[in-house]
């Protein structure tokens, strides 16, 4: 967390909390209107929250000055940010389970201001695709082959990408939220079909249904938060020529 709160500084101009405010950082939690009164230094507020993988949380910050509203992973990675006046809402879906820290900068402190949080549960099908969305990992195949993959969103909650070495593959969440619908492009050949996540007594299945060919099931595990692993970094929430909105 202290590298949090020294990003959120960095990007914002601002001057860092003593030790003691950042051990006193305020929960937020989707109860209820937080209520911030005015600031007597040009400061970042910090906040913490337990958030899960796949869950659609919207932070609103109402001020009346400039300010901005960041996200960052635990270990200090801003991971996205929104600037604004006024209303500012800040959309995001959250890459893995773990406890993220909220950022408020303002321009000017004495500027009262009120900030609440909102969080979907999300299904096992929307957790599985947002999984490591916005991270680069590398891992080793089967055959012992090392294999590279960055994964990110084109539009975040409904359609996402994975690049692979030799293929391209871009899953779209369906209206059901249970159901993904994916297009696999590779310099061979083109895949599509659906695929489906299940609990099966306290294990999880990935249940896929080619367009064309036999459907097939195959035991899921959710792996490590990704910034955990030296082998992963953080590339970006978007896809490059997906527009931010």
């Amino acid at each position: 967390m202290n590298k949090s709160i020294l990003l959120a500084a960095a990007l914002c101009g601002l001057t860092l909390p003593a030790a003691s405010q950042v051990m006193s950082a305020r929960e937020l939690s989707t109860t209820g209107q937080l209520q911030q009164p005015a600031g007597a230094a040009a400061k970042a507020d910090i906040y913490y929250l337990a958030g899960e993988m796949g869950a659609k949380e919207t932070y609103v910050l109402t001020i009346k000055g400039p300010a901005s509203v960041t996200l960052f992973s635990r270990d200090g990675q801003e991971i996205l940010s929104k600037e604004g006046t006024g209303t500012i809402r800040l959309e995001i879906v959250l890459p893995y389970t773990d406890i993220y820290t909220v950022a408020i900068a303002r321009k000017v402190p004495t500027q009262p201001y009120t900030l609440s949080r909102r969080a979907t549960v999300p299904t096992l099908t929307e957790a599985a695709i947002a999984e490591g969305i916005g991270f680069e990992d590398s891992y080793s195949d089967k055959a012992g082959k090392n294999i590279t993959v960055q994964r990110c969103w084109i539009t975040p909650g409904v359609k996402a990408r994975m690049t692979y070495p030799t293929l391209i593959e871009e899953v779209t969440i369906a209206a059901d939220r249970t159901t993904g619908l994916y297009v696999a492009r590779g310099a061979a050949r083109t895949t599509s079909g659906e695929v489906t996540y299940r609990i099966v007594d306290s294990d999880i299945v990935r249940s896929v249904k080619p367009s064309t060919g036999k459907s097939f099931e195959v035991p899921y595990t959710f792996a490590p938060i990704p910034r955990v692993r030296d082998s992963s970094r953080f590339i970006g929430y978007y896809c490059p020529d997906a527009i931010a909105k």
